[in-house]
């Protein structure tokens, strides 16, 4: 075996120990730098990606167990990191026929909140006043407000002190929002 074939065979292993993660941080930081500059570096890992998602598509998904999922979201939490899960059922009624609201988070000292709305379809907001900006963003379906339709994507800010008319919905709507929390909720 020549120089060049050992050069090849260390490049090739060091290229696989790098795609699967499995070199120590020092050792990855270089290769990296050397995928930077090396294009025979580039095209071991390339040369990989089929083997790689082979892999991948073969490994069946796992789901933590609740405990490793608790401790996670607990470490999360405490790092000031907050992860609500779409699968989470926690709507609760807005008072309003066909309006829930779900709290996304609440923050007392800023004196803010996030939430979303989910309207159903005819369902209608009243009029009411902005004491605090209220920002929404329309994640799905149409809502009329403001004398606007407003669709997927589409983003509308009140400003403090400002009066918002009727929100209608014809084939319902699910809202983003950040507003001002009311007096009673910050102390």
């Amino acid at each position: 075996m020549n120089p060049q074939d050992g050069e090849d065979m260390d490049l090739k292993e060091q290229a696989a120990l790098y795609a699967a993660g499995a070199l120590p941080p020092d050792e990855a930081a270089r290769f990296a730098e050397r995928l930077e500059r090396d294009e025979s570096a580039r095209r071991e890992l390339s040369a990989l990606a089929p083997v790689l998602e082979a892999l991948f598509r073969a490994a069946p998904a796992l789901a933590p167990s609740a405990g490793v999922r608790e401790a996670l979201v607990a470490r999360a939490t405490q790092s000031g990191v907050i992860i609500r899960r779409a699968d989470e059922d926690d709507w609760h009624d807005f008072g309003l026929p066909g309006v829930r609201r779900r709290w996304l988070f609440r923050d007392p000292a800023g004196k803010t909140t996030t939430f979303m709305l989910r309207m159903d379809p005819g369902s209608i907001l009243p009029p009411h006043h902005h004491h605090g900006v209220e920002e929404c963003y329309v994640l799905a379906g149409e809502v009329d407000t403001m004398d606007t339709r407003l669709h997927p994507g589409d983003y509308f800010r009140a400003p403090a002190g400002s009066e918002h008319g009727p929100s209608v919905t014809k084939g319902g709507c699910l809202l983003l929002l950040q507003t001002t929390l009311p007096e009673t909720l910050t102390k």
